[in-house]
């Protein structure tokens, strides 16, 4: 799978495990929801660094976001890892006075600059990065809003022992930003494995009853309680303690065109009782179930995901119908 990772930030509430866990390891401390490019976004500010869950070992990896600057700082925008808790092998920093944009090995270590002017504050401008870990064939490249804006190669772009990226880090050194719409790329497969451009991520919630309806809701209809773009919580919510009990629902059509280069199915669950509880995530697509691996719940409520960056039916990327036909949902497992 070359699709690591893609986030809207569209959940409204507390930038923490119990809501963005599915996508993210550390939590910078100020994090809080803002208006953002496209539905809502991720405001952080003071010296604040977020960084994703472990993305597994690639040598290259690809990032792209929508990233604004609310006041006019020179500032680190990405932090490149060997691991979440682990050594920087660079980073990319965007200077106020200039404009420019300078990638780094480690933190310090200058590779290489940008023209000047090529990022300004106060506007949403699109970013995205290629960093490819290596002692001596290292590879850096920057676009910005579909200009590519720096190109290194024959660096020096390893700063640890591991020659891999398994983890980025989304930063804020003394002023503020937002961002949104982010995703993050290996080259690894066929699809999705190179930059995907100006990208967009469009959050759809049920509006209907699926195949299925065996769960038991605690008030009105099925899909009427996994409704909200808010999680929240006991509310209201569908329960169920029958092993092989299913729940799908319809959702809202899309409401795009375009390229479709993945989708990610979220949900909040815990279990309410002592013992072991585990449930899988399934999407019906053509009147067929694709089960995902089963999930240990926990006593508090956390957020889950599973990600396809292609139609399992066909095995090629989604098109914006096979998205809308599609029914999210979950099964009791034990």
């Amino acid at each position: 799978m070359a699709l690591l990772l893609l986030e809207g930030f569209e959940f409204s509430q507390t930038w923490n495990a119990a809501n963005y866990g599915h996508n993210w390891a550390v939590f910078g401390g100020n994090g809080t929801t803002a208006s953002g490019r496209n539905g809502r976004g991720k405001t952080t500010n003071n010296s604040t660094v977020d960084q994703t869950v472990s993305l597994g070992t690639p040598a290259t990896v690809i990032v792209g976001l929508a990233y604004k600057f609310n006041t006019d700082a020179t500032e680190t925008m990405l932090l490149f890892k060997d691991a979440v808790a682990g050594t920087i092998h660079g980073s990319i920093k965007r200077e106020a006075s200039t404009g420019k944009i300078h990638a780094y090995r480690g933190t310090s270590t200058l590779l290489g600059s940008s023209a000047s002017g090529v990022y300004l504050s106060g506007v949403w401008n699109y970013i995205e990065v290629k960093w490819t870990v290596d002692d001596t064939v290292g590879v850096v490249v920057v676009r910005v809003n579909g200009v590519e804006v720096l190109n290194l190669t024959s660096q020096d772009t390893k700063n640890s022992t591991n020659a891999y990226c398994a983890c980025i880090g989304v930063s804020c050194d003394v002023s503020q930003h937002t961002f949104d719409d982010m995703y993050i790329c290996d080259t690894s497969g066929s699809v999705n494995n190179d930059f995907l451009g100006d990208c967009k991520v469009v959050e759809v919630v049920p509006t209907g009853a699926g195949n299925y309806t065996q769960w038991t809701p605690s008030a009105g209809s099925n899909w009427q309680n996994v409704d909200d773009s808010n999680p929240n919580g006991d509310t209201d919510y569908n329960s169920d303690s029958t092993i092989g009990n299913k729940d799908t629902y319809d959702c809202a059509a899309l409401g795009v065109t375009g390229t479709v280069y993945g989708i990610q199915h979220v949900a909040q669950m815990r279990k309410d009782d002592a013992g072991s509880r585990s449930v899988r995530l399934i999407e019906r697509v053509s009147a067929t179930d694709y089960n995902g691996s089963d999930i240990a719940l926990s006593d508090s409520y956390v957020s889950y995901a599973r990600l396809f960056e292609t139609n399992p039916n066909t095995g090629v990327l989604w098109t914006v119908s096979g998205v809308d036909a599609a029914e999210p949902g979950q099964e009791t497992r034990s």
